[in-house]
């Protein structure tokens, strides 16, 4: 597992038990969700055990590819919600809007990564990356891009998540504002049930079987069962769930279920891709429960100014960790405590000096194009 996606959204912390959800321009008020920033936080510390490379390897990697997991149902999830949203608020989806916001959201911080690492590997301070891996990052279509998965990328092959994300920003917003909520849903519903079969039909083909899962035709589950929830969540089937999940051993089952499939099923045999369906079930469900109610005590733990402060870093976190954990060549860099401490310390720079300034330029340039219908 080379790396994971951290959740680009849009999201900022104003109270002890909120998320306070960027609203497009067109509509003052803030969509405040609980603990998204709690759950991002948790996703990516996870992320950053399983590239710690400790003993037993084969199960510490789980954790990541676990990170990975709930990293997705959350995206699908919130990005869904803020489509929804504007579309009963205003009548409509403003595609033009939402591209703009995307990407002042998710390129600055992966381009300057990336440049970042062109540098060092000039100056042969780490591994140089190929030119397919370096046009693949850039343009988020890895593995379509012969050579873009060799291990030489080793830098940037964290970038296979963004590129499934990115994808799915392209795709789902058309989806939504062309079909409408109801047959999107439909399409959540469908691809969360043929996903687990497409995945058993890739794996006869030898070409393809090493990226099952790594790419979006492979595992659109993982991010649908975060819109179906976004779609659904006041339904009667998920209104039932929410009142089952207020009993706190049910909230245990449900934990111990998204462990038991991350670390059990993967010993069993070979295609551990088979867990990605009850990563997103049981994160789907943690999820409708957390958001709803965050005032149980591991609401309360989610929503702590720690996790939220971590929650809010991830992106950049998920982006540095990747040089930090599998690139510098000096050995007290690639210590544990050294990895930790440089992936963090380098996360909050690029939020304040990256995130924070590209919003700040977001607000200005969507505020003057947004608007406009071409």
């Amino acid at each position: 597992m080379q790396g994971a996606q951290a959740d680009g959204s849009e999201a900022s912390y104003t109270g002890r038990n909120s998320t306070t959800v960027e609203a497009p321009k067109s509509h003052a008020a803030n969509y405040r969700l609980p603990s998204l920033d709690g759950l991002r936080a948790i996703a990516i510390l996870l992320v950053l055990v399983g590239h710690s490379n400790v003993r037993p390897r084969v199960l510490t990697g789980r954790f990541a590819e676990l990170g990975v997991s709930i990293f997705f149902v959350i995206s699908g999830y919130i990005i869904t919600h803020l489509l929804v949203k504007e579309q009963q608020r205003t009548g409509e989806i403003n595609l033009r809007a939402f591209y703009l916001r995307r990407i002042f959201r998710i390129l600055p911080v992966i381009y300057v990564y990336v440049a970042f690492v062109a540098l060092l590997g000039a100056l042969h301070r780490v591994s140089s990356p190929n030119t397919a891996g370096f046009i693949a990052s850039l343009t988020f279509l890895w593995g379509f891009i012969p050579g873009s998965s060799d291990g030489v990328n080793s830098l940037l092959n964290h970038t296979w998540s963004l590129s499934i994300e990115e994808q799915f920003y392209l795709l789902w917003p058309c989806c939504l504002a062309w079909l409408g909520r109801r047959y999107a849903g439909w399409i959540a519903l469908a691809l969360i049930a043929f996903s687990p079969l497409f995945r058993i039909v890739l794996y006869q083909f030898s070409a393809v079987r090493g990226f099952i899962g790594w790419t979006l035709y492979s595992r659109p589950d993982s991010l649908m069962f975060g819109c179906a929830l976004a779609l659904y969540e006041h339904g009667r089937l998920l209104r039932s769930a929410r009142e089952a999940l207020k009993k706190p051993p049910l909230v245990i089952l449900v934990i111990g279920v998204l462990f038991w499939a991350a670390f059990a099923i993967p010993v069993w045999y070979e295609a551990r891709w088979d867990a990605y369906t009850i990563h997103g079930a049981c994160t789907a469900l943690l999820l409708l429960h957390f958001v709803h109610d965050p005032n149980t005590f591991n609401g309360r733990v989610l929503n702590s100014r720690p996790l939220v402060w971590v929650g809010l870093i991830s992106y950049s976190l998920y982006a540095w960790q990747q040089l930090f954990f599998f690139g510098f060549r000096a050995s007290w860099l690639r210590s544990l405590p050294a990895k930790w401490v440089g992936a963090f310390t380098v996360a909050c720079l690029s939020y304040f000096l990256v995130e924070r300034w590209s919003l700040r330029v977001r607000q200005r340039f969507t505020a003057r194009y947004a608007s406009q219908r071409p």
